[in-house]
């Protein structure tokens, strides 16, 4: 996913006006691999004698939270989400003016990835810390994964 996005941020370095909606899709789950990764890392450590009221008041905060990240991503208030695009900008070397369309659309891919997080940030206060949506490494994996398709005895693949 890092390659991914390595690549992307060079497109954009020489002129990229518009993302794809796969480079969208790249970006939002990167911003939701991420928080969920901290978010995993801040239960694995404090987690102890959870009562089931906390859980279920921190699940009702983490829908009320995609709700209102959808409803902002529906309406394109994009504000909350400057400083994230910033630091994407600021971390892959790339300087992009607000009003551009580029910057707007990194703006919508995180509260994507936003309102993702928020699904798997229910998941994770409720204590399921083992559950498959949580694993990021086989989406790498399988993204990243060169696959060969009808080898040729000269070793090239597609």
């Amino acid at each position: 996913m890092s390659e991914q996005l390595e690549e992307l941020f060079a497109k954009i370095r020489n002129g990229k006006k518009l993302l794809s909606p796969e480079e969208v899709v790249s970006v939002a789950s990167d911003y939701t691999r991420v928080k969920t990764e901290k978010l995993m890392h801040e239960a694995l450590e404090g987690f102890t004698d959870r009562r089931k009221e906390d859980e279920e008041w921190e699940a009702f905060h983490a829908r009320e939270y995609r709700k209102q990240t959808l409803e902002d991503l529906r309406t394109s208030r994009l504000k909350s989400a400057e400083p994230d695009a910033d630091a994407l900008l600021l971390k892959h070397g790339v300087s992009l003016a607000k009003s551009s369309a580029l910057y707007k659309q990194l703006c919508r891919a995180s509260l994507l990835g936003l309102a993702d997080f928020y699904v798997n940030a229910e998941i994770i206060v409720k204590g399921d810390l083992e559950n498959p949506k949580l694993t990021f490494s086989q989406l790498q994996t399988s993204a990243t994964e060169v696959k060969e398709i009808n080898p040729t005895s000269t070793g090239i693949s597609f």
